[in-house]
């Protein structure tokens, strides 16, 4: 598990938010306060493509994690647990948002 994983691909650094790295997959968690339409886009085009190259056995997963809903088009794939929102992205191939109502870091 990683905290926080800098990737250098192309002379270009990127930072995600909270990787964590299974046997099977990479889960990557892009924080994000409410634009969960952006998190959603820096998973797919930025997180995603570097992941299968630096973890190509590995299935990457992504999770939107917002604190607020107010941007949120559909709540209908919205988590309230981390396992959960694992669980959504492996079983149903969806970025899925978790609703992060803690106070606590996630």
């Amino acid at each position: 598990t990683n905290i926080s994983v800098g990737l250098e691909f192309r002379r270009v650094l990127f930072r995600s938010d909270l990787v964590i790295e299974g046997a099977k997959r990479i889960v990557i968690i892009e924080c994000k306060l409410t634009e969960v339409e952006q998190g959603r886009e820096q998973l797919e085009k930025l997180y995603f493509p570097v992941a299968r190259l630096v973890w190509p056995d590995k299935k990457p997963l992504g999770i939107v994690a917002a604190r607020h809903l107010s941007k949120c088009p559909d709540v209908r794939g919205v988590e309230t647990t981390l396992k959960g929102a694992i669980l959504a992205a492996e079983t149903q191939g969806v970025i899925p948002i978790l609703h992060w109502m803690e106070r606590m870091p996630l």
